[in-house]
């Protein structure tokens, strides 16, 4: 039996092997209960939260990947930076190597760490914003206070700080994957809540992500006090007055990877390509390609943080001469994981997305000046 494949065919509600499916969701109920006993110690005050000199600004989401975090904090960074702010982003890190308890990821017009030693997230979001420093750590408190005394920051942008309840924050910002808010409804490790949907009520704002025109019928004017957690309709009055904004991903451009080009959507438009990404959801890489008008001959995901391998690049290739492809074309988060081996001897083009506020922006805007 392959343990990783059962146990994605258990959460991904496909089958799987039922003594296994057992075994996963008793040790979701030992993680929940351990999860609220940690929660409750820091509400009762056993455990000790830090405050910050400057307002803290926290995204996050109730489940393990694919809500769209890192586009999200890029997002509100560039909206706190417009509004004439200085801005940090501080990131834990994941799957970096970095052992420091501080790691400078970047000043804001400088990087100093490869993906590998950063993580992919935090590189990726080092080199989208400019005059924000990037900084990684496991204790936000220390990477905060360095941030305020080394850079000046006036506001610290969380990423991935829903559950690090150690630092209180001035706003908390939850993301929910409009196609999928609460996964399949259970906790880790029998599905992919970190929090059981109840959890929802700590948010001060929910941005529903991936919104598409024939969902955003299904939610129009909805807020959470309204949403059942596990269909995202009217019915749930147990979670209150906690405003809803929806989100979209929006495809700026392709960027050539062996040459740094830019290639306008337009001029994409009927080419021939072989996708592949190592994201924790293709699936919206895929729908945002098919939206460019791109001819997709065929489509491989990897595993989320997938790292990659020259023998992996040799097979995409192959992949994409034998469907006839004229390009590779992957995501901007795996784009970083592919450096050390360019050139690549084969046309591979990355994805620029970006994501934007379709209903809602004033709610976010108004949430984010109370918080300053």
């Amino acid at each position: 039996m392959n343990l990783i494949l059962e146990i994605r065919k258990i959460m991904e509600r496909k089958g799987g092997n039922p003594i296994l499916s057992l075994s996963l969701l008793i040790l979701s109920w030992i993680y929940g209960f351990g999860h609220f006993l940690r929660l409750t110690f820091y509400r009762t005050g056993i455990l000790k939260t830090k405050t910050l000199p400057a307002p803290v600004v926290s995204t996050g989401n109730l489940t393990a990947g694919g809500t769209g975090k890192t586009p999200a904090v890029i997002m509100i960074a560039e909206l706190l930076k417009g509004m004439g702010k200085k801005v940090a982003v501080l990131s834990r890190g994941y799957k970096g190597k970095a052992e420091g308890e501080i790691n400078v990821v970047s000043d804001g017009n400088n990087v100093f760490m490869n993906p590998l030693q950063s993580g992919d997230e935090p590189y990726m979001m080092a080199l989208r914003l400019k005059n924000i420093p990037v900084i990684t750590g496991s204790d936000r408190y220390k990477t905060g206070m360095y941030a305020i005394e080394k850079f000046g920051a006036e506001v610290i942008l969380l990423d991935d700080g829903y559950q690090h309840v150690q630092v209180n924050r001035n706003l908390n910002i939850l993301l929910l994957d409009s196609n999928s808010p609460f996964g399949n409804g259970y906790l880790l490790p029998r599905g992919t809540l970190r929090e059981p949907p109840s959890y929802i009520n700590r948010a001060d704002v929910v941005i529903l992500t991936k919104i598409k025109e024939s969902r955003n019928q299904g939610v129009k004017g909805a807020s959470v006090d309204s949403l059942n957690p596990l269909t995202l309709e009217p019915s749930n009055p147990s979670l209150l007055n906690i405003p809803i904004c929806k989100s979209r991903y929006v495809s700026e451009s392709f960027i050539d990877m062996n040459n740094n080009k830019t290639i306008a959507l337009d001029e994409a438009k009927g080419k021939k390509i072989f996708a592949f990404c190592g994201i924790a959801s293709p699936d919206s890489f895929k729908n945002s390609l098919k939206e460019t008008g791109i001819d997709i001959k065929g489509f491989f995901s990897f595993d989320d943080h997938y790292q990659f391998t020259k023998d992996d690049i040799d097979n995409l290739i192959n992949k994409a001469r034998a469907t006839g492809s004229e390009i590779l074309i992957t995501t901007e988060k795996d784009a970083v994981r592919l450096k050390e081996f360019k050139p690549i001897a084969f046309p591979l083009w990355i994805l620029k997305i970006r994501m934007e506020i379709s209903e809602g922006k004033e709610i976010l805007l108004s949430k984010i000046r109370e918080a300053l």
